[in-house]
């Protein structure tokens, strides 16, 4: 989960969006259709045909830490 603030970036794509779909296909949606990177920390939300159910993913990259 997470917060909602003025500090992060919201992307909505308006198209409907099958909700079966995995996170990996949506980071495909991402890169291909919105130009955008699923790993850059900004929040990118999914509608579905009927609006009634939203998915959303927001992921930065990892850091290995030694």
């Amino acid at each position: 989960m997470f917060g909602l603030g003025i500090s992060n970036r919201y992307h909505l794509y308006c198209h409907p969006t099958d909700m079966r779909k995995s996170f990996d296909s949506l980071a495909g949606i991402i890169q291909k259709e919105l130009n955008g990177s699923a790993l850059d920390g900004t929040a990118y939300i999914f509608i579905n045909k009927s609006r009634d159910k939203v998915k959303n993913t927001k992921c930065s990259t990892i850091k290995n830490i030694n």
